[in-house]
């Protein structure tokens, strides 16, 4: 359902009830239109008035913002000048009267607040009924609660988003206890012995792996470990780093 904001009244000019004592009906019904006009042109001008007088309010906050802010640009001129006159080089920390940034900003809350509410829908809220009396039906509830709350409640999406927020720090602050506590118990520990491994080198596995797969009949052509690196290198050539695998045949 539309909220209208501004309504111009009378919506209907010629709906009137004519007196009985007029005789002529149809004069009746022209002055009664003309004097509905004039109200709705007295309404429309007092929509009018709201309508400038709201501009004035935004243009007045405007100019507020805009003094504030060419106040905070003058400031950081005048310490962007004094930095700009110490030399690099003899710039130091302890020199300078350097403090830990902190904004001064103020948020704006309570945006939608019944104080914020433009002139015209001020009004329309002060014509609406009010609510029924239940706030006295309060006494006889055992749980303590207004009763009224249970009709409208008007700072329920505020309450909701209070608990919300409560939440999320108390959720912060637990993840953050147990990080503090997961760093805390890891300094404790101690690293155990490392167990060692050792690797046997090129030649004396290839040799190993020789001697495991020779047959009963077979017959290694190869040579013996005193004479293995000069054969490799006759073969291979003399930049070759991998061994010459040993050749089998089977004498049957």
């Amino acid at each position: 359902m539309p909220l209208v904001k501004r309504a111009v009244e009378p919506v209907f000019v010629s709906r009137a009830t004519l007196s009985s004592k007029i005789k002529n009906e149809l004069e009746g019904v022209v002055v009664n239109t003309l004097a509905g006009l004039i109200k709705q042109l007295s309404s429309v001008s007092r929509h009018a008035e709201n309508l400038f007088g709201d501009l004035v309010n935004e243009a007045n906050g405007i100019y507020l913002r805009t003094v504030s802010l060419s106040g905070r640009v003058a400031g950081l001129q005048d310490k962007i000048q004094t930095l700009d006159s110490v030399g690099k080089e003899d710039m130091r920390i302890e020199d300078s009267n350097v403090r830990v940034f902190k904004s001064t900003n103020k948020e704006e809350q309570q945006i939608l607040d019944r104080g914020t509410l433009p002139t015209a829908l001020q009004e329309v809220y002060r014509s609406c009924n009010a609510p029924p009396a239940l706030s006295h039906l309060s006494q006889y509830r055992d749980d303590g609660k207004d009763g009224l709350k249970f009709y409208t409640n008007p700072d329920y999406f505020f309450e909701l988003w209070a608990k919300e927020q409560t939440k999320q720090i108390e959720k912060k602050q637990k993840k953050k206890a147990k990080g503090a506590r997961k760093k805390k118990e890891s300094k404790k520990k101690k690293v155990k012995a490392v167990q060692k491994k050792q690797y046997a080198g090129v030649d004396k596995e290839f040799m190993e792996q020789a001697h495991l797969k020779q047959g009963p009949g077979d017959i290694i052509i190869g040579t013996p470990p005193t004479t293995r690196h000069s054969t490799e290198i006759h073969m291979r050539g003399e930049g070759s780093v991998f061994p010459l695998p040993p050749l089998y045949f089977n004498s049957n």
